[in-house]
């Protein structure tokens, strides 16, 4: 902590927690849309406190302006209250579909996920077949570059899932290819995981093909402590080639290295039908250095015991070798999804999924058809809390990130215009809660008095820092982990009073923030999940 009070950072707090506590309060809700339909699959911090939700559009009126075609990538931004800011779309005359946003360091963003058109922002682009498309912007959701990455022939495609923003200011993507070519040299198979590295300006270093001869496609990729990178997804079928590893189930995980060569594999899952009702949609790795993998399945076989009913939310925790520690299913006798997690610290994660039907186990609250499911685990797998989110119409939970008052902010797409849901524009908007923060855990106060903080602790991607006052000549700002060793370094300009800092690169972990001037060192605390 600084003497003089000019840096502040907002620590967590957290109290005993007890089993089952009370979820946390809605504290605001907004449908953003037109008539003819949205969906919010990704949502993010931005840098000054409000939201960025990331996702396609169908539509042409309402909140949405600027469509190219029948469905476009949308990105739109909300205040720290829920207001729409700004919203763009990006797209041709074709179909895109995003699937995947990343906080970039510099305030940025990156959609990524596939394209069929070859006009508009997807000029260049083959168009036959689906290509991988990955969207650059500003921080104001300009367009600054995209790249559109593919093969040859009709009958097969490619698409991107998920992105880690490097140091460099590039980026390495995960998703699913089915050419044989371009950025399917290498397949396997029928389709392959990808893993591509592209820099700063979009031009792609390299890339890999990871699979047998089956069907695989990556559903998610996360930095790892070693400078590599976790992927998983889904394989089916042939369990050969590079799937080695477990004897059931249709959820695979890669581990790779910085430079895309492939570390180990598992492969895991129900024996059912070879794992043909597993699904994956995310990993992180945990504190320890393993990793938690988050699903669905409806077996109760192979690796999967204690399911409810139909599909359950399945968390599955491996080692750092990838062997299977522990695993749970949540939910209740109708159809549970898990889909995005964020980390509450401390071991601890919240998830986003939803819940079809089910009002009995895991799940309580359920308002009629489908509702958003957000829950809490511990580190041992223990529900914490749940809520369910909707109206009597249908809604789903897609993506999820922790907000600087310990709140969690949540997105999908909403049907309803009842129960916790309120301003839907057509047939279906995307849909964007604000829950409170956790009822066991102590709200972040400013120990020296002072309105100024980094925020969101904890972080995945981007470290924000507000400065009470300008800083001095030479003044710089490190990033220091446990050991004290520096992993970050920043020099900060005359005239600063906020800058930011990507530290998605980094594991799981409690970092400190050093801030130092002529005259005195600040040092505080955060986390990074």
């Amino acid at each position: 902590m600084c003497k003089a009070g000019w840096l502040t950072i907002w620590t967590l707090a957290f109290l005993p927690c007890g089993v089952h506590a009370q979820a946390p309060a809605v504290q605001w809700q907004r449908c953003i849309g037109g008539s003819s339909g949205e969906f919010g699959y990704r949502v993010q911090v931005a840098a000054d406190g409000g939201y960025v939700v990331g996702g396609f559009t169908m539509s042409t009126d309402g909140d949405v302006t600027g469509n190219h075609g029948a469905r476009d990538y949308w990105m739109a931004k909300v205040d720290a209250g829920g207001d729409l800011v700004w919203q763009h779309c990006y797209g041709g005359t074709d179909i895109e579909t995003a699937y995947g946003l990343t906080a970039m360091p510099d305030g940025g963003w990156v959609l990524c996920g596939t394209t069929q058109s070859e006009d508009g922002d997807a000029a260049g682009c083959p168009g036959q077949g689906g290509n991988a498309w990955a969207v650059r912007t500003n921080a104001l959701g300009e367009l600054t570059w995209q790249t559109c990455l593919g093969g040859s022939g009709n009958d097969n495609g490619a698409s991107f899932s998920d992105a880690v923003a490097t140091l460099d200011g590039g980026l390495v993507l995960a998703g699913t290819t089915s050419y044989m070519d371009g950025i399917g040299i290498g397949n396997h198979g029928s389709s392959d995981f990808v893993v591509v590295k592209l820099d700063a300006a979009g031009a792609m270093e390299w890339s890999h093909c990871y699979g047998g001869s089956g069907s695989e496609g990556a559903s998610a990729i996360k930095p790892t402590s070693d400078g590599g990178y976790v992927v998983t997804g889904s394989a089916w079928f042939n369990f050969d080639g590079d799937v080695t590893t477990g004897q059931y189930g249709g959820i695979w995980v890669i581990k790779i290295a910085a430079d895309g060569t492939l570390d180990w594999n598992r492969r895991m899952g129900s024996a059912y039908l070879t794992g043909q009702n597993d699904e994956v949609r995310d990993v992180a790795q945990t504190p320890d250095g393993g990793y938690l993998v988050v699903g669905s399945t409806s077996g109760s076989d192979g690796d999967v015991s204690g399911n409810h009913g139909g599909h359950d939310a399945w968390l599955v925790k491996l080692d750092a070798g990838g062997a299977v520690v522990q695993q749970r299913c949540f939910g209740g006798t109708g159809e549970d999804y898990a889909y995005r997690l964020a980390s509450a610290g401390l071991g601890r994660y919240v998830l986003a999924g939803y819940t079809t039907a089910s009002n009995d186990g895991d799940v309580s609250g359920n308002h009629g058809n489908a509702d958003v499911w957000v829950f809490m685990v511990d580190p041992d797998l223990n529900l914490l809390w749940q809520k369910c989110l909707g109206g009597t119409s249908s809604e789903l939970g897609y993506g999820i990130a922790r907000t600087a008052d310990n709140g969690t902010i949540i997105t999908g797409r909403a049907q309803s215009n009842d129960g916790d849901v309120s301003g839907v524009h057509g047939s279906i908007d995307a849909w964007v809660v604000k829950l409170g923060p956790d009822p066991d855990t102590g709200v972040p106060e400013d120990q020296d008095g002072q309105a100024f903080f980094v925020y969101p602790s904890p972080t995945a991607g981007l470290l924000n820092v507000r400065l009470s006052a300008p800083p001095g000549v030479n003044s710089t700002l490190d990033v220091l982990d446990i050991t004290g060793r520096v992993v970050l370094h920043r020099q900060v300009q005359l005239g600063t009073v906020t800058l930011q800092l990507s530290v998605q690169s980094l594991a799981e972990g409690t970092y400190c923030a050093r801030l130092e001037s002529a005259t005195e060192v600040c040092t505080q605390r955060f986390i990074k999940h």
